[in-house]
């Protein structure tokens, strides 16, 4: 087995370095795209919730009225 030289290692770092960078920024694309995902997961379900108190109310008064 022969040993490698400085060259050899020198490009196994910067090949090394290049990837950590990519995959860096890889999961920081991911983190962004996923924390959109969750801010509009959270809008719609505020939305929602809103249209359900909405409704209720509204079934509320209506049952208000059928009773007096």
């Amino acid at each position: 087995m022969s040993a490698i030289t400085y060259e050899e290692v020198l490009t196994l770092f910067r090949e090394t370095d290049r990837r950590f960078k990519e995959t860096d920024r890889l999961l920081k694309e991911q983190s962004m795209e996923t924390d959109q995902r969750f801010k509009e997961t959270d809008r719609l379900l505020k939305e929602q919730s809103m249209e359900a108190d909405r409704r209720m109310k509204e079934t509320d008064r209506q049952l208000g009225k059928l009773g007096q």
